[in-house]
């Protein structure tokens, strides 16, 4: 019998992408002050915990990865990065389409510096040139932290495989390397600009070190798995653990303690993913709650993607109240990311069924020709046997 699969985690991914919106919309409110300030002024903290998600599964990808034999670094790094990109490319390009609507119709006198700007976001590469702050010209903007984290796993996959198959040790956690390795990047890239850091690298640099501390809770999680807790403590500590980013995220926090509050965030964070994948915290054993759970998990990287051109469209024609906006802009990006699951699921549920035909087909034909061969053996046994008895 399949094991339940404990949503809890796809929860906070919703909660998180919350923070996201309310942190966008709240800028918007903002961008014409030097200091602006507010409820969600720090919500862009979210951005840790996803980091720190993708890390964790990631360590769990490439470990086993690593014990695919007879199959190239190259190969599966590859095959590491098609898969990343072919999750995200549609809705990428959906929503960069709409942001190109949106400007054509209200902001027409902009688009083509935007478009002019934005051509290398439209290739998720945005962050790519590290010497600039190209970010900031995407037409979606807050896809510079999937243009980080792509970046980021472009380097860190090889890098991560290569070592695993030098070491000869399934059990050894390259991310001490990994971290090393963004030591010598950052000396380097200091040596070459007298450590005057643009804000694109200091966000590849972020990316690169949280990813590295979630695939460091993925190898704890893996001892704690064979530790016993009491689960209702831990399960306490799994929801302060959450908690605590998230009421960071949605206060007015001062702009002066943000690195503070993104350290605390990744601390946090970093402990209540091991405690909800160890499953020493809290477990939910309803299916119509995981299935909940697992939808609104499954919406948030859409919301995340579709919110940005509901921003600029509902910038122009709501100016004065955040709550107005926010509660416009949020329930519309999660109705524009269920239609898209829905339409994505029914299309690759097609494909599933097709694929699943084809397979049955192949299989009645693997069964058609072993039978065929079964009948002709027994005829050649029997043939042989006649001719045995003929010689007798």
């Amino acid at each position: 019998m399949a094991k339940k699969r404990n949503n809890f985690i796809e929860l906070m991914r919703f909660l998180f992408s919350i923070l996201v919106v309310g942190y966008h919309v709240q800028k918007s409110m903002n961008e014409h002050t030097n200091q602006p300030r507010g409820i969600f002024i720090n919500g862009a903290l979210a951005v840790e915990f996803f980091f720190l998600l993708s890390g964790y599964f990631m360590a769990m990808s490439l470990e086993k990865m690593a014990k695919i034999e007879n199959v190239s670094i190259w190969k599966k790094w590859f095959n590491f990065m098609k898969g990343k990109i072919k999750g995200l490319i549609f809705p990428h390009l959906i929503a960069n389409v709409l942001m190109v609507i949106i400007l054509s119709v209200c902001y027409l006198d902009e688009l083509g510096e935007r478009m002019l700007d934005g051509i290398l976001g439209l290739f998720l590469l945005q962050i790519a040139p590290l010497w600039t702050n190209l970010y900031e010209k995407a037409l979606i903007v807050p896809e510079w932290y999937i243009s980080a984290m792509l970046l980021n796993m472009l380097f860190m996959v090889p890098i991560f495989l290569g070592f695993k198959s030098l070491l000869k040790n399934r059990e050894t956690p390259i991310v001490w390397i990994l971290l090393g390795v963004l030591i010598i990047i950052m000396i380097i890239y200091g040596a070459i600009t007298g450590f005057v850091f643009k804000q694109n690298f200091i966000y590849f640099l972020r990316g690169w070190a949280e990813l590295c501390v979630g695939m460091f809770s993925y190898y704890i999680t893996q001892w704690m798995k064979t530790r016993e807790y009491n689960n209702w403590l831990t399960g306490l500590l799994e929801l302060i653990a959450y908690a605590v980013p998230l009421i960071i995220g949605i206060l007015s926090v001062n702009n002066m303690i943000q690195y503070i509050s993104m350290g605390i965030t990744v601390i946090f964070i970093f402990f209540g993913l091991q405690i909800t994948f160890s499953g020493k915290g809290i477990l939910v054993e309803k299916d119509i709650l995981n299935k909940i759970y697992g939808i609104l998990g499954e919406i948030s990287l859409n919301i995340y993607l579709f919110h940005p051109p509901l921003v600029d469209l509902f910038k122009k024609y709501i100016t004065r109240n955040f709550f107005a906006r926010f509660f416009i802009v949020f329930p519309i990006s999660v109705i524009l990311a269920l239609l898209y699951k829905f339409i994505w699921d029914c299309i690759t549920s097609k494909d599933d069924e097709k694929k699943e035909k084809q397979n049955n087909i192949s299989i009645k034909d693997k069964e058609n020709e072993n039978e065929n061969k079964r009948k002709e053996e027994n005829e050649n046994s029997n043939n042989n046997i006649h001719l045995q008895k003929g010689s007798e």
